[in-house]
């Protein structure tokens, strides 16, 4: 019986953390010499996993090497060591498995094992059960090493941060003078209503670049914001990886926070209020639908079907806004199909405002600050002063009694996570209170502002400004009267009718399904004997006549 010839496929891996710091290069050469050794024959280029961590198989291409196994390309794969399979014993070995039961076999160039004999494949597991044993010591040190540095007051991660001048020697950080004020600019920015697509635009005008020097993304602005650095914290996403669960207890860290922040030893650039005014903005907004987030349109967000409630989305083809209701699938259709031109729910919105400027005058700020005052009338800022210096108390009262040993650890653990949220909660509506102080001191805007303004601002200016006045611009049916109504924020229990479904019969007229626009009955066609109209008017239906006949010829 003749042996089928050996095809081999090579697999190459370098992981994160570098452990052996073997260049793939290196890697590469010794399964071409070990190939050359045993006569296989190298079937196309080497499968690369770079970047990758031996710990996880979901993201390398393990999978898509057995697969070609399978479809007969080679029967062996060949890697440096047994290491580079893999890092995760259970793991590892499934997928030898796997490769096997497929009529592939795995081997290394450098620790030859016979892996048919059951003592090879002893040998297999052992080796694969030092390489899970080698990056839980690596991963151990590494956590050590974060610790460490979390201790001293520095970021698990130290290296060169936006908005400040990094000192590798001294591990140490120092405000930019240049660039520093622009970031807190981002953040007052952000705050007072401008969307990250702004800010992106704003750090590009200065002339701002990203920590790898390229123009500033949206992604990278946001998760530098989020970080918190520049209000000088420490954010954990993971602090379990970090801590023991006494140690979270002694900082205060509930076991399903996240992220965790721990406060830092480099000066920050922002305040606390501007900070917590981020934060709660950010809580906001991650409320609102992806469309309303990073508005296009002026009133994005703002216009609602009066059929189901639902939001409506803007149509640039048709320059129209119709219910959403009519662009998903599946859930309940709209009864009604609402849609209304661009122009006119812009000019309604429009008469509006002017309508509020000649009732409440034209500073709008004033308006605003009337509302939030409305709002917040039960809250007093000295009771609340008063409030958090109290708890502040409770708190010093609570570390001076486990430091003293009164208490141990465990037993005001729970107290202490209850008074940091309170804490927390505090200084936000406190320092809303003092933003809202600072509206009414420092008026900046008014109505007729706004509305010259209209066509030059940005989309995400005038959709944001509207938040502080609209709660939703709910569009009628053609042939409801009124067409549109509008409800206040201070009329947040206001019942809006809802709209019913059209008559059937069309005795008046209907809306054309390809234009949007309701037309009067004679202006389609009417066919069958129960004398029914076409669903599209006769212009639209002689549109597509003459592009179908077009199109046969």
């Amino acid at each position: 019986m003749v042996r089928a010839p050996r095809k081999a496929l090579i697999y190459v891996r370098q992981s994160t953390h570098k452990e052996e710091s073997i260049s793939p290069e290196v890697q590469i050469e010794q399964c071409l010499s070990h190939c050359r050794r045993e006569g296989y024959e190298v079937v196309g280029q080497p499968v690369m996993d770079l970047d990758l961590s031996g710990r996880t198989f979901t993201k390398r291409k393990i999978q898509p090497l057995i697969d070609r196994i399978r479809d007969g390309e080679a029967n062996t794969v060949v890697v440096w060591r047994w290491s580079r399979w893999g890092r995760n014993l259970v793991e590892s070995l499934r997928c030898i498995a796997e490769l096997k039961q497929v009529g592939g076999r795995l081997e290394s160039a450098t620790e030859p094992i016979d892996a048919s004999t059951p003592a090879g494949r002893f040998s297999v597991t052992q080796m694969l059960a030092i390489a899970e044993f080698q990056s839980d010591q690596i991963g151990e040190s590494w956590r050590d090493a974060r610790r460490a540095m979390i201790a001293r007051g520095l970021p698990p991660h130290c290296g060169p941060r936006m908005g400040y001048i990094y000192d590798k020697p001294a591990k140490s950080y120092t405000i930019d003078p240049v660039t520093g004020p622009t970031f807190r600019k981002c953040y007052e920015m952000y705050r007072d209503g401008k969307s990250l697509h702004a800010l992106v635009l704003y750090l590009r005008d200065q002339g701002v670049l990203s920590l790898l020097g390229n123009l500033m993304s949206e992604s990278a602005l946001r998760n530098y914001l989020d970080s918190g650095f520049a209000a000088g914290l420490i954010l954990l996403n993971k602090p379990e990886s970090f801590f023991s669960d006494e140690r979270m207890e002694e900082l205060g860290i509930s076991p399903d926070e996240r992220p965790a922040y721990l406060s830092g030893s480099w000066d920050p650039i922002i305040s606390e209020d501007l900070w917590l005014a981020y934060q709660e903005r950010r809580r906001i907004q991650s409320t609102k639908p992806l469309r309303s987030r990073n508005p296009r349109q002026h009133l994005s967000g703002h216009l609602r079907c009066a059929g189901c409630g639902k939001r409506m989305l803007y149509r640039t083809e048709r320059t129209r806004w119709v219910c959403s209701s009519q662009l998903t699938k599946g859930g309940t259709q709209c009864p009604v199909h609402v849609s209304i031109d661009n122009a006119e729910a812009t000019d309604f919105v429009k008469d509006w405002l002017r309508s509020l400027a000649s009732a409440y005058g034209e500073s709008f700020d004033a308006l605003v600050a009337e509302r939030l005052k409305s709002q917040q009338a039960g809250a007093n800022h000295e009771a609340l002063q008063a409030q958090l210096l109290a708890e502040e108390r409770r708190r010093e009262n609570l570390v001076r009694a486990v430091s003293t040993g009164a208490f141990e650890v465990t037993d005001v653990a729970k107290e202490m996570r209850l008074i940091k949220k309170e804490v927390e909660r505090l200084k936000l509506t406190l320092a809303d209170l003092r933003r809202q102080g600072n509206i009414v001191a420092n008026p900046t805007g008014s109505f007729e502002q706004l509305l010259q303004s209209w066509d030059e601002a940005d989309a995400a200016t005038v959709s944001t400004a509207l938040e502080h006045v609209v709660d939703g611009i709910y569009v009628y049916p053609f042939r409801s009267r009124p067409r549109m109504i509008v409800r206040a924020l201070w009329e947040g229990e206001k019942k809006i009718p809802r709209a019913e479904a059209p008559d059937l019969n069309f005795a008046q007229g209907r809306t054309c399904l390809k234009c949007q626009k309701w037309k009067p009955r004679d202006q389609f066609t009417v066919y069958g004997a129960q004398r029914k109209m076409k669903p599209r008017c006769r212009r639209c239906t002689a549109t597509y006549m003459r592009e179908w006949n077009a199109r046969r010829k």
